[in-house]
């Protein structure tokens, strides 16, 4: 602040000055030079005199109640949670040594969690976060409780253990320590969440070591149905087939939810490597990348999203055509329902070769969704479609 106030001082002492400032130019050169002989100097102008006494004052004044309550000082947070982001071990020894409660909670309202801020948060949970190893084994072992949870600021969903400040913390020595201090079941709060992340962390780069045994330390200590049904949240980028086919490798049978990813997406190398590890090609699955999350097949989600690739091999595999969405959508109404077209272009294009390849394979026009309407219906919501009198085309063709 006094940094501010100093530079409005400057600021106004500056506008007393009488000299002008004036630019010349001479050939390709630019100099500033100061000169006194063109006029009288802006201050001694009415206007300029309006402007230094009356505007400017006010304008460096609002700034200066700006700054005022903007945050411009230092952290505020505890000491200890400093510390503990820090590993500050001697600082925390001496804490502890001065009898400072280790289980000290803080409202952190500028980590932001969808848009709301922390409240409860510990020092525990600040270092597992951080990786910290030796401030998490120090506040452990000085009795700090392993069992709390710090909440969102607007108080939406469930807390957060310090378990799964770990896991998103990724450091795989961390985890295990707390899991083995732990009774082995309040750390499953949320263990489908958890493998999520160390399947995340497991396919990305991370500059520190430890990725894949964070997930065989998943695989090894928890249950692998959680494994199976989390294989979804890395099936959606070719770079992590590596780690699909490591995870794979270890036993884990891939769910239908990570099939109708990767089919959804057009990532057919993926789609394939399921189907070859026991995936059910016809098997229902939800996706965040398919239709209103509905419950689809690899081919519904594919036909969607108009995946030409994937949608050729799943039909050749035996993907049936026919088969209805909790919805009732099939294949065919997916594909023309969800991709409307208001101008000549080549995904459109691709709906069209799309429309052929599942009439080809004998799907039927004639099936019905939840609301009552065919593949036909659903031609005439986009009346603009350039393509809709070759889609009714087709779908006559096949009636006839």
């Amino acid at each position: 602040m006094t940094a501010l106030f100093a530079l409005r001082a400057s600021l106004r002492s500056g506008l007393q000055n009488e000299a002008q400032l004036q630019v010349e130019r001479t050939g390709h050169q630019r100099r500033a030079i100061i000169s006194n002989r063109a006029g009288p100097p802006f201050t001694k102008t009415l206007y300029g005199k309006m402007t230094s006494r009356y505007f400017l004052p006010i304008v460096f004044g609002f700034f200066g109640l700006v700054a005022s309550c903007v945050s411009f000082s230092e952290d505020d947070r505890p000491a200890l949670h400093i510390a503990a982001e820090r590993n500050d071990i001697a600082f925390i020894q001496q804490w502890i040594k001065n009898g400072g409660n280790v289980d000290y909670e803080y409202n952190d309202r500028r980590l932001r969690i969808h848009g709301s801020g922390v409240r409860g948060q510990t020092a525990l949970m600040v270092a597992a976060a951080r990786r910290n190893l030796e401030t998490v084994k120090l506040l452990v072992e000085a009795g700090a409780n392993i069992y709390l949870e710090s909440k969102r600021d607007d108080g939406y969903g469930e807390g957060t253990t310090v378990f799964d400040y770990a896991v998103e913390g990724g450091d795989v020595r961390i985890i295990s320590y707390l899991w083995n201090a732990s009774d082995k079941k309040r750390m499953l709060k949320h263990l489908p969440t958890n493998f999520l992340r160390a399947f995340d962390h497991a396919c990305y780069d991370f500059p520190r070591t430890g990725k894949r045994e964070l997930v065989i330390f998943f695989l090894d200590s928890f249950d692998r149905n959680s494994a199976s049904e989390a294989l979804w949240r890395i099936s959606d980028r070719q770079a992590c087939i590596p780690e699909i086919r490591f995870i794979l490798d270890q036993g884990i049978p891939p769910a239908s939810s990570a099939l109708v990813t990767a089919a959804s997406l057009g990532l057919t190398e993926i789609v394939a490597l399921y189907l070859q590890r026991g995936a059910n090609v016809n098997a229902y699955g939800r996706s965040s990348y398919t239709y209103l999350q509905a419950n689809v097949t690899s081919l519904i989600a594919s036909a969607g999203k108009v995946k030409l690739e994937t949608m050729r091999f799943l039909l050749k595999e035996g993907a049936n055509p026919d088969l209805q969405d909790n919805d009732g959508r099939t294949p065919l109404i997916a594909i023309i329902s969800e991709s409307a077209c208001f101008r000549v272009a080549p995904g459109c294009d691709n709906q069209i070769e799309g429309i052929k390849l599942l009439l080809g394979h004998g799907a039927r026009i004639d099936i019905a969704d939840r609301q009552q309407k065919t593949a036909a219906d659903y031609i005439e919501r986009y009346r603009t479609d350039p393509y809709a009198e070759q889609k009714r085309a087709l779908l006559l063709g096949q009636k006839r």
